[in-house]
């Protein structure tokens, strides 16, 4: 991401340099050619964050979009010593942040959040695609003692490019693991668990 940005802030730095020496130039031809660098950098900016999600383009370039809020459950074999249980379920909201170009997701549950560390999307074949991603887990303080901060890693299948659910799997460096199932609820995005809650209500009352 960062070689990202720094690529377009030198190219645009580059392009704009190249403008103001067209500048002096006496033809309106070329300053229009030095400017076709600059224009080349927003077309390519608009296309990576927007662009590519739009009509019939996800399907030529076959990236899924998973941008947006996502709902379902975990279950998972981790269970604190004050619970005999071992198939824990638990409510959840998966939030993707997604350009053509990269992809960052966190996971919410009323008592922690997940962030991915690196991600990247793997296609199998035409419309069949895994999501793998690596993530730091924080619980929430008043729960931290049962259950520590931890690392972990996913892994989830996604058809077709425009997908409405999917499931997977996750496994922790505490020795545990579990299966997840998410559905689409809207393309907005949540930053804590009682926002997903009002999303939902939100969606509900439509």
């Amino acid at each position: 991401m960062r070689v990202k940005i720094a690529a377009y802030i030198a190219f645009a730095l580059i392009s704009l340099v190249n403008l103001i020496n067209g500048l002096q130039l006496p033809t309106l031809w070329s300053r229009a050619v030095s400017a076709i660098p600059l224009l080349v950098v927003g077309a390519f900016a608009a296309f990576d964050k927007w662009v590519w999600r739009w009509w019939l383009i996800p399907r030529v370039t076959q990236r899924p979009v998973l941008h947006g809020t996502w709902h379902g459950h975990l279950v998972s074999t981790w269970a604190p010593e004050s619970q005999q249980s071992t198939n824990n379920r638990y409510e959840a909201f998966l939030v993707v942040t997604q350009s053509f170009t990269s992809i960052q997701i966190v996971l919410i549950t009323e008592q922690s959040k997940s962030r991915s560390v690196i991600a990247d999307i793997v296609r199998n074949s035409a419309d069949d695609f895994s999501v793998f991603y690596h993530y730091g887990n924080t619980p929430r303080v008043e729960v931290r003692d049962g259950s520590p901060i931890h690392m972990g890693g996913t892994s989830f299948e996604v058809f077709d490019v425009n997908p409405q659910n999917f499931e997977g799997e996750y496994w922790t460096s505490r020795k545990s693991g579990g299966s997840m199932t998410f559905q689409r609820i809207s393309n907005k995005r949540i930053g804590n668990f009682a926002d997903g809650k009002k999303l939902m209500e939100e969606n509900a009352n439509d």
